[in-house]
């Protein structure tokens, strides 16, 4: 994820991104959990 991150210039991406993660792996919840995590943690920041 920390690679991914760096990769990325802006949050907004990453929410993309990560969101299109969510739909294509349905099946792993521990992941999907982990990237909502992650998503919200980068949108405070963010804005």
């Amino acid at each position: 994820d920390k690679a991914l991150n760096k990769n990325l210039p802006s949050g907004i991406t990453l929410s993309g991104n990560f969101a299109l993660t969510r739909l294509q792996w349905p099946d792993m919840n521990t992941t999907n959990i982990e990237i909502h995590n992650f998503k919200i943690n980068w949108r405070v920041p963010s804005h």
